[in-house]
């Protein structure tokens, strides 16, 4: 008889009574009971020896084990110009060694480096991991690496406002940017895509500071690239409406000193004029002075032309005028022949 049945003894009380709670259970855990409590100090002395064997093993250099873990990818040798594209953040390794060891490995712990010293351009590149003393590397994937080394460079471009949204019908809004122009910096092949820099305009507000983005031909923001400033502040002016119109444009005769104008035409016969209803509609004709260099000869020539407009009246397309010029041939008698 155990001391805990003995009558007297202390904790028979309190096994009587889980006794009698046990036997109110329904039959399947009191059978339970009787045998986890038969032989309970053999079976204690069991479970503490598996422990202490589970240690044993874990702790001992001759288990080995194998692990697999994200390792963080340094990049070594670039530039304080240089900018690397298509590498990736981790390289996935697999390492042995012992089991305890293994097993408290930290992704940090194991080096992973892309060396790229001397490399411009497009590479492809062995990843080199140095695990720890002790530690032993089976594989690492990708083990090369593809990607391009590029130069950071920067570039002005103006700023367009763009506008977002319909303006009333009856004026016409003016906006400027301030500053005109940002700078656009990134790597080469990146800001080389980039054909103009957007400011949003929202009518409605007179001031207002907005976010600027790089844009390509398509109109699509460019990736990693980075505008500086980041926001431009916009001034925007209400105007009444311009009206345009084509009217035909009439040259004043065109003379040179030096110089005989076998032929003078213009590459259009009007030119479109933006303006108000009223001033667009008293005009019947403009006329237009060729523009000529100092430094004009004889041939075939394309000159600008200069309209004669009223204040109010701005040119939207010019004519161009395309000439033939010849050299005058000397005034006074001809030479006389020597006998």
């Amino acid at each position: 008889m155990d001391n805990a049945d003995k009558p007297g003894s202390p904790g028979g009380a309190v096994w009587r009574r889980a006794r009698a709670a046990l036997q109110a259970l329904p039959e399947g855990f009191a059978g339970l009971w009787r045998r986890l409590r038969h032989n309970w100090r053999l079976k204690l002395g069991a479970l503490l020896l598996a422990v202490v064997l589970w240690l044993f093993i874990s702790m001992d250099d001759t288990v080995i084990g194998q692990r697999t873990l994200r390792a963080p990818l340094k990049v070594e040798g670039l530039g304080s110009q240089q900018v690397v594209s298509g590498v990736p953040d981790a390289v996935e390794v697999r390492l042995s060694g012992p089991a305890h060891r293994v097993g408290a490995l930290n992704p940090s712990g194991v080096d992973a480096v892309l060396d790229l010293r001397g490399v411009t351009g497009a590479f492809e590149q062995t990843v080199r991991v140095f695990p720890p003393q002790g530690i032993n590397l089976i594989s690492v994937r990708p083990s090369e690496i593809w990607g391009s080394v590029e130069t950071l460079v920067e570039q002005p471009v103006p700023v367009e406002v763009a506008l977002v949204g319909e303006p009333p019908d009856d004026v016409q809004l003016e906006a400027r940017a301030l500053p005109s122009a940002v700078v656009v910096s990134g790597p080469e092949s990146q800001v080389a895509q980039v054909a103009r820099v957007l400011a949003p305009l929202r009518p409605g507000g007179a001031v207002s500071t907005v976010p600027v983005y790089a844009v390509d031909e398509a109109g699509l923001p460019v990736p990693e690239v980075q505008v500086q400033p980041a926001e431009v502040e916009l001034s925007v002016d209400a105007a009444p409406v311009l009206y345009t119109r084509r009217v035909p444009v009439v040259l004043r005769p065109l003379s040179l000193p030096s110089l005989e104008v076998r032929s003078a035409t213009l590459s259009q016969p009007e030119a479109l004029l933006a303006g108000s209803e009223a001033e667009l509609a008293a005009l019947e004709r403009v006329r237009a002075t060729a523009v000529v260099p100092q430094d004009v000869g004889p041939g075939q020539h394309t000159l600008e032309v200069a309209l004669e407009l009223p204040e109010g009246v701005t040119a939207l397309e010019l004519p161009r005028l395309e000439v033939a010029l010849a050299a005058k041939a000397p005034s006074g008698p001809p030479p006389e022949r020597a006998p």
